[in-house]
Protein backbone atom coordinates (compact mmCIF):
# COMPACT_ATOMS: atom_id res chain seq x y z
CA UNK A 1 0.00 0.00 0.00
CA UNK A 2 2.86 2.39 0.82
CA UNK A 3 4.44 1.64 -2.55
CA UNK A 4 1.17 2.42 -4.27
CA UNK A 5 0.91 5.68 -2.40
CA UNK A 6 4.50 6.54 -3.28
CA UNK A 7 3.88 5.80 -6.95
CA UNK A 8 0.71 7.86 -6.89
CA UNK A 9 2.63 10.77 -5.33
CA UNK A 10 5.35 10.51 -7.97
CA UNK A 11 2.79 10.54 -10.80
CA UNK A 12 1.08 13.58 -9.31
CA UNK A 13 4.39 15.38 -8.73
CA UNK A 14 5.55 14.67 -12.29
CA UNK A 15 2.30 15.91 -13.78
CA UNK A 16 2.45 19.02 -11.60
CA UNK A 17 6.07 19.70 -12.50
CA UNK A 18 5.39 19.38 -16.21
CA UNK A 19 2.51 21.80 -15.92
CA UNK A 20 4.55 24.35 -13.93
CA UNK A 21 6.23 25.48 -17.15
CA UNK A 22 2.84 26.73 -18.34
CA UNK A 23 0.80 27.84 -15.30
CA UNK A 24 -2.33 28.46 -17.30
CA UNK A 25 -2.28 25.00 -18.88
CA UNK A 26 -5.69 23.31 -18.84
CA UNK A 27 -4.04 20.04 -17.64
CA UNK A 28 -3.87 21.54 -14.11
CA UNK A 29 -7.40 21.47 -12.77
CA UNK A 30 -8.93 22.27 -9.42
CA UNK A 31 -9.17 18.55 -8.69
CA UNK A 32 -5.46 18.11 -9.39
CA UNK A 33 -4.56 20.98 -7.05
CA UNK A 34 -6.86 19.77 -4.28
CA UNK A 35 -5.37 16.31 -4.61
CA UNK A 36 -1.84 17.70 -4.43
CA UNK A 37 -2.54 19.80 -1.33
CA UNK A 38 -4.38 16.89 0.31
CA UNK A 39 -1.13 14.91 0.30
CA UNK A 40 0.30 17.46 2.74
CA UNK A 41 -1.69 15.70 5.47
CA UNK A 42 -0.18 12.28 4.70
CA UNK A 43 2.13 11.11 7.46
CA UNK A 44 5.00 10.11 5.13
CA UNK A 45 4.79 13.55 3.46
CA UNK A 46 4.72 15.51 6.73
CA UNK A 47 7.83 13.68 7.88
CA UNK A 48 9.71 14.83 4.76
CA UNK A 49 10.18 18.60 5.20
CA UNK A 50 12.07 18.94 1.90
CA UNK A 51 9.21 17.37 -0.02
CA UNK A 52 6.69 19.66 1.70
CA UNK A 53 8.82 22.70 0.83
CA UNK A 54 9.13 21.62 -2.81
CA UNK A 55 5.38 21.13 -3.11
CA UNK A 56 4.61 24.58 -1.73
CA UNK A 57 7.26 26.19 -3.94
CA UNK A 58 5.66 24.93 -7.16
CA UNK A 59 2.08 25.79 -6.16
CA UNK A 60 2.46 29.55 -6.96
CA UNK A 61 3.75 28.60 -10.42
CA UNK A 62 0.80 26.29 -11.00
CA UNK A 63 -1.92 28.82 -10.12
CA UNK A 64 -0.63 31.90 -11.96
CA UNK A 65 -3.21 33.47 -14.27
CA UNK A 66 -5.77 30.96 -13.05
CA UNK A 67 -8.25 32.49 -10.56
CA UNK A 68 -10.12 29.22 -9.82
CA UNK A 69 -6.88 27.58 -8.69
CA UNK A 70 -5.99 30.60 -6.54
CA UNK A 71 -9.42 30.51 -4.92
CA UNK A 72 -8.87 26.81 -4.23
CA UNK A 73 -5.66 27.63 -2.34
CA UNK A 74 -7.53 30.28 -0.35
CA UNK A 75 -10.35 27.84 0.43
CA UNK A 76 -7.91 25.21 1.70
CA UNK A 77 -5.57 27.38 3.80
CA UNK A 78 -7.78 30.20 5.10
CA UNK A 79 -9.56 28.02 7.71
CA UNK A 80 -6.16 27.32 9.29
CA UNK A 81 -5.35 31.01 9.88
CA UNK A 82 -6.71 30.87 13.42
CA UNK A 83 -4.30 33.08 15.32
CA UNK A 84 -6.11 32.77 18.66
CA UNK A 85 -5.73 29.01 18.68
CA UNK A 86 -2.08 29.17 17.62
CA UNK A 87 -1.43 31.56 20.50
CA UNK A 88 -2.79 29.00 22.94
CA UNK A 89 -6.52 29.67 23.01
CA UNK A 90 -9.07 26.86 23.01
CA UNK A 91 -11.29 26.69 19.97
CA UNK A 92 -12.95 24.31 17.59
CA UNK A 93 -16.17 22.33 17.93
CA UNK A 94 -14.35 19.02 18.42
CA UNK A 95 -12.44 20.36 21.40
CA UNK A 96 -15.53 21.85 23.02
CA UNK A 97 -17.34 18.52 22.76
CA UNK A 98 -14.56 16.63 24.57
CA UNK A 99 -15.77 14.98 27.78
CA UNK A 100 -12.56 14.31 29.74
CA UNK A 101 -9.96 16.98 30.60
CA UNK A 102 -7.14 14.77 29.38
CA UNK A 103 -8.86 14.18 26.06
CA UNK A 104 -9.55 17.87 25.62
CA UNK A 105 -5.91 18.74 26.24
CA UNK A 106 -4.72 16.07 23.78
CA UNK A 107 -7.13 17.28 21.10
CA UNK A 108 -6.10 20.88 21.73
CA UNK A 109 -2.42 20.06 21.26
CA UNK A 110 -3.15 17.97 18.18
CA UNK A 111 -5.27 20.77 16.73
CA UNK A 112 -2.58 23.35 17.44
CA UNK A 113 0.14 21.23 15.80
CA UNK A 114 -2.05 20.81 12.73
CA UNK A 115 -2.64 24.57 12.56
CA UNK A 116 1.05 25.38 12.87
CA UNK A 117 1.96 22.82 10.20
CA UNK A 118 -0.60 24.10 7.68
CA UNK A 119 0.28 27.74 8.38
CA UNK A 120 3.97 27.00 7.89
CA UNK A 121 3.09 25.47 4.52
CA UNK A 122 1.14 28.62 3.68
CA UNK A 123 4.15 30.75 4.71
CA UNK A 124 6.33 28.85 2.20
CA UNK A 125 3.67 29.38 -0.46
CA UNK A 126 3.52 33.16 0.17
CA UNK A 127 7.30 33.49 0.18
CA UNK A 128 7.48 31.98 -3.31
CA UNK A 129 4.82 34.11 -5.00
CA UNK A 130 6.74 35.85 -7.80
CA UNK A 131 7.00 39.64 -7.94
CA UNK A 132 5.36 39.96 -11.35
CA UNK A 133 1.99 40.81 -12.87
CA UNK A 134 1.00 37.14 -12.54
CA UNK A 135 2.05 37.14 -8.89
CA UNK A 136 0.08 40.32 -8.23
CA UNK A 137 -3.03 38.61 -9.66
CA UNK A 138 -2.64 35.99 -6.93
CA UNK A 139 -2.20 38.73 -4.31
CA UNK A 140 -5.26 40.56 -5.63
CA UNK A 141 -7.50 37.54 -4.97
CA UNK A 142 -6.06 37.20 -1.45
CA UNK A 143 -6.74 40.90 -0.95
CA UNK A 144 -10.34 40.58 -2.13
CA UNK A 145 -10.92 37.63 0.19
CA UNK A 146 -9.72 39.76 3.19
CA UNK A 147 -6.80 37.44 3.93
CA UNK A 148 -4.36 40.38 3.96
CA UNK A 149 -6.76 42.53 5.99
CA UNK A 150 -7.20 39.80 8.62
CA UNK A 151 -3.41 39.35 8.93
CA UNK A 152 -2.90 43.11 9.38
CA UNK A 153 -5.65 43.19 12.01
CA UNK A 154 -3.96 40.28 13.82
CA UNK A 155 -0.66 42.18 13.66
CA UNK A 156 -2.28 45.21 15.27
CA UNK A 157 -3.51 43.03 18.14
CA UNK A 158 0.14 42.44 19.01
CA UNK A 159 0.47 46.01 20.25
CA UNK A 160 -2.76 45.77 22.28
CA UNK A 161 -1.85 42.58 24.14
CA UNK A 162 -0.02 42.43 27.43
CA UNK A 163 2.79 40.19 26.24
CA UNK A 164 1.15 36.95 27.28
CA UNK A 165 -0.18 36.03 23.84
CA UNK A 166 -2.94 37.96 22.15
CA UNK A 167 -6.25 36.22 21.91
CA UNK A 168 -5.35 33.51 24.45
CA UNK A 169 -7.66 31.89 26.92
CA UNK A 170 -9.33 34.04 29.55
CA UNK A 171 -7.54 34.15 32.93
CA UNK A 172 -9.01 34.43 36.38
CA UNK A 173 -10.03 37.81 37.78
CA UNK A 174 -7.07 37.97 40.18
CA UNK A 175 -4.63 37.19 37.37
CA UNK A 176 -6.17 39.92 35.22
CA UNK A 177 -5.80 42.43 38.04
CA UNK A 178 -2.15 41.49 38.51
CA UNK A 179 -1.53 41.79 34.78
CA UNK A 180 -3.23 45.19 34.75
CA UNK A 181 -1.08 46.43 37.63
CA UNK A 182 2.02 45.10 35.89
CA UNK A 183 1.12 47.00 32.70
CA UNK A 184 0.59 50.19 34.71
CA UNK A 185 4.01 49.81 36.34
CA UNK A 186 5.63 49.30 32.93
CA UNK A 187 3.85 52.35 31.59
CA UNK A 188 5.04 54.49 34.51
CA UNK A 189 8.62 53.30 34.00
CA UNK A 190 8.48 54.16 30.29
CA UNK A 191 7.03 57.59 31.06
CA UNK A 192 9.74 58.25 33.66
CA UNK A 193 12.42 57.26 31.15
CA UNK A 194 10.88 59.36 28.40
CA UNK A 195 9.85 56.25 26.46
CA UNK A 196 6.13 56.95 26.31
CA UNK A 197 6.26 57.21 22.50
CA UNK A 198 6.55 53.45 22.09
CA UNK A 199 3.77 50.95 22.73
CA UNK A 200 4.19 47.63 24.45
CA UNK A 201 4.51 44.95 21.76
CA UNK A 202 4.09 41.24 22.51
CA UNK A 203 7.05 40.00 20.45
CA UNK A 204 6.88 36.54 22.10
CA UNK A 205 3.45 35.89 20.64
CA UNK A 206 3.59 32.43 18.93
CA UNK A 207 1.61 33.49 15.86
CA UNK A 208 3.61 36.67 15.22
CA UNK A 209 6.35 35.07 13.05
CA UNK A 210 3.68 33.45 10.83
CA UNK A 211 1.76 36.72 10.45
CA UNK A 212 4.83 38.75 9.52
CA UNK A 213 6.12 36.19 6.99
CA UNK A 214 2.71 35.85 5.32
CA UNK A 215 2.42 39.62 4.98
CA UNK A 216 5.98 39.74 3.64
CA UNK A 217 5.02 37.54 0.71
CA UNK A 218 1.61 39.09 0.06
CA UNK A 219 2.77 42.75 0.26
CA UNK A 220 5.94 42.48 -1.80
CA UNK A 221 5.50 44.76 -4.81
CA UNK A 222 1.69 44.92 -4.34
CA UNK A 223 0.53 48.52 -3.92
CA UNK A 224 -2.92 47.86 -2.45
CA UNK A 225 -1.51 45.79 0.40
CA UNK A 226 1.24 48.34 1.02
CA UNK A 227 -1.31 51.14 1.21
CA UNK A 228 -3.49 49.04 3.53
CA UNK A 229 -0.57 48.68 5.93
CA UNK A 230 -0.25 52.47 6.08
CA UNK A 231 -4.00 53.08 6.42
CA UNK A 232 -4.30 50.59 9.29
CA UNK A 233 -1.28 52.10 11.11
CA UNK A 234 0.58 48.80 11.16
CA UNK A 235 3.95 50.12 9.99
CA UNK A 236 4.63 51.74 13.35
CA UNK A 237 4.27 48.35 15.06
CA UNK A 238 6.74 46.78 12.61
CA UNK A 239 9.14 49.66 13.21
CA UNK A 240 9.06 48.92 16.96
CA UNK A 241 9.59 45.20 16.38
CA UNK A 242 12.49 45.53 13.89
CA UNK A 243 14.90 46.86 16.51
CA UNK A 244 14.17 44.26 19.18
CA UNK A 245 15.64 40.82 19.77
CA UNK A 246 13.71 37.72 20.79
CA UNK A 247 13.98 33.95 20.61
CA UNK A 248 11.57 33.77 17.64
CA UNK A 249 13.66 36.23 15.55
CA UNK A 250 10.73 38.51 14.70
CA UNK A 251 13.09 41.52 14.52
CA UNK A 252 14.73 40.50 11.21
CA UNK A 253 11.34 39.34 9.92
CA UNK A 254 9.82 42.77 10.59
CA UNK A 255 12.76 44.44 8.87
CA UNK A 256 12.29 42.17 5.85
CA UNK A 257 8.58 43.05 5.74
CA UNK A 258 9.42 46.77 5.80
CA UNK A 259 11.74 46.20 2.86
CA UNK A 260 8.88 44.46 1.04
CA UNK A 261 6.60 47.43 1.71
CA UNK A 262 9.00 49.94 0.12
CA UNK A 263 9.42 47.83 -3.03
CA UNK A 264 8.18 49.88 -6.01
CA UNK A 265 6.47 52.34 -3.65
CA UNK A 266 8.25 55.67 -3.05
CA UNK A 267 5.44 57.01 -0.82
CA UNK A 268 5.72 54.18 1.69
CA UNK A 269 9.51 54.39 1.51
CA UNK A 270 9.47 58.07 2.51
CA UNK A 271 6.95 57.32 5.26
CA UNK A 272 9.18 54.62 6.78
CA UNK A 273 12.31 56.78 6.50
CA UNK A 274 10.54 59.66 8.28
CA UNK A 275 9.38 57.26 10.99
CA UNK A 276 12.91 55.93 11.50
CA UNK A 277 14.41 59.44 11.57
CA UNK A 278 11.83 60.53 14.13
CA UNK A 279 12.64 57.54 16.34
CA UNK A 280 16.37 58.14 15.97
CA UNK A 281 15.95 61.79 16.97
CA UNK A 282 13.72 60.88 19.93
CA UNK A 283 16.28 58.37 21.22
CA UNK A 284 19.07 60.92 20.79
CA UNK A 285 17.18 63.58 22.75
CA UNK A 286 16.35 61.02 25.41
CA UNK A 287 20.02 60.06 25.74
CA UNK A 288 21.10 63.71 25.93
CA UNK A 289 18.52 64.44 28.62
CA UNK A 290 19.67 61.42 30.62
CA UNK A 291 23.32 62.50 30.23
CA UNK A 292 22.53 66.04 31.32
CA UNK A 293 20.65 64.77 34.37
CA UNK A 294 23.54 62.48 35.32
CA UNK A 295 26.15 65.25 34.92
CA UNK A 296 24.06 67.60 37.01
CA UNK A 297 23.89 64.99 39.75
CA UNK A 298 27.71 64.68 39.61
CA UNK A 299 28.19 68.46 39.72
CA UNK A 300 29.28 68.99 36.10
CA UNK A 301 27.92 71.05 33.25
CA UNK A 302 28.81 71.61 29.59
CA UNK A 303 31.17 74.48 28.86
CA UNK A 304 29.67 77.48 27.09
CA UNK A 305 32.45 77.86 24.52
CA UNK A 306 32.95 74.18 23.72
CA UNK A 307 30.27 71.50 23.85
CA UNK A 308 32.81 68.70 24.21
CA UNK A 309 34.27 70.12 27.44
CA UNK A 310 32.82 69.86 30.92
CA UNK A 311 33.20 72.27 33.79
CA UNK A 312 32.64 71.55 37.47
CA UNK A 313 30.05 73.59 39.29
CA UNK A 314 31.42 72.61 42.70
CA UNK A 315 34.17 74.71 44.28
CA UNK A 316 37.32 73.21 45.79
CA UNK A 317 38.41 74.85 49.04
CA UNK A 318 41.82 76.59 48.81
CA UNK A 319 42.15 76.43 45.03
CA UNK A 320 42.23 80.26 44.80
CA UNK A 321 45.31 80.44 47.04
CA UNK A 322 47.40 78.24 44.76
CA UNK A 323 49.95 80.22 42.79
CA UNK A 324 50.57 79.66 39.12
CA UNK A 325 53.69 77.87 37.99
CA UNK A 326 56.45 79.87 36.31
CA UNK A 327 57.09 79.49 32.64
CA UNK A 328 59.96 77.10 33.39
CA UNK A 329 58.26 73.76 33.95
CA UNK A 330 58.80 70.11 33.08
CA UNK A 331 57.23 68.90 29.86
CA UNK A 332 56.31 65.58 31.56
CA UNK A 333 54.93 66.47 35.00
CA UNK A 334 54.25 70.16 34.17
CA UNK A 335 55.80 71.26 37.48
CA UNK A 336 58.61 73.80 37.94
CA UNK A 337 60.74 75.25 40.74
CA UNK A 338 57.68 76.61 42.56
CA UNK A 339 56.40 73.16 43.52
CA UNK A 340 59.59 71.09 43.06
CA UNK A 341 62.43 73.44 44.08
CA UNK A 342 64.91 70.59 44.71
CA UNK A 343 64.44 68.87 41.32
CA UNK A 344 66.85 70.18 38.68
CA UNK A 345 65.45 71.05 35.27
CA UNK A 346 67.44 70.37 32.14
CA UNK A 347 66.74 70.77 28.48
CA UNK A 348 67.34 68.66 25.43
CA UNK A 349 70.13 69.75 23.03
CA UNK A 350 70.88 68.45 19.57
CA UNK A 351 74.66 68.23 18.84
CA UNK A 352 76.32 67.73 15.49
CA UNK A 353 80.02 67.22 14.68
CA UNK A 354 81.36 69.64 12.06
CA UNK A 355 84.75 70.55 10.58
CA UNK A 356 86.24 73.71 12.11
CA UNK A 357 88.97 74.31 9.50
CA UNK A 358 91.38 77.21 10.04
CA UNK A 359 89.80 78.40 13.31
CA UNK A 360 91.73 75.86 15.37
CA UNK A 361 95.20 74.50 14.74
CA UNK A 362 95.21 71.56 17.14
CA UNK A 363 91.90 69.89 16.31
CA UNK A 364 90.10 69.93 12.97
CA UNK A 365 86.63 68.84 14.27
CA UNK A 366 84.07 70.59 16.49
CA UNK A 367 80.42 70.53 17.60
CA UNK A 368 77.40 72.70 16.86
CA UNK A 369 74.29 72.61 19.03
CA UNK A 370 70.68 73.66 18.78
CA UNK A 371 67.75 73.35 21.21
CA UNK A 372 64.00 73.96 21.36
CA UNK A 373 64.38 74.47 25.10
CA UNK A 374 62.14 71.59 26.06
CA UNK A 375 62.62 71.43 29.83
CA UNK A 376 62.44 68.19 31.78
CA UNK A 377 63.38 67.04 35.25
CA UNK A 378 66.29 64.64 35.41
CA UNK A 379 64.12 62.30 37.49
CA UNK A 380 61.32 62.40 34.90
CA UNK A 381 63.85 61.75 32.11
CA UNK A 382 65.28 58.76 33.99
CA UNK A 383 61.79 57.29 34.54
CA UNK A 384 60.96 57.76 30.85
CA UNK A 385 64.17 55.95 29.86
CA UNK A 386 63.36 53.03 32.16
CA UNK A 387 59.84 52.79 30.77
Amino acid sequence: ESKAKGGEDCKLASSSTSSSSSPSSPSVSVAHLERLLTYLNKHHVRENSELVGDIMKIVPLLIQSNPPLTKTVIKIFKPYLQWDEIDGGVGGDDIKKATTPGGAEHQRQSRQQQLEYQVSCFVTFCANIPVSPGGNEIRELFFQDNVIHDCVAALKQTAKSDGGGAGGSTSAASTSKKAGKKRKRKKKKRAAAGDDGEADVAIDRPSLPFIIQILDGLCKGYEKAQRLMVDMSAIGILHQIEGRSSHNRVGPMAESLLQALVLNNATVKNYIEDLRNETRLRKKNRALAKRKKLLKRMGFKSAQKSRNKLTAEMKIAGIESLSKESRFKCMVCHEGYSFKPRDILGFYVYNKEVAIGDFCTEEEAGLTSVTHFNLIHYTCHAEAVRA
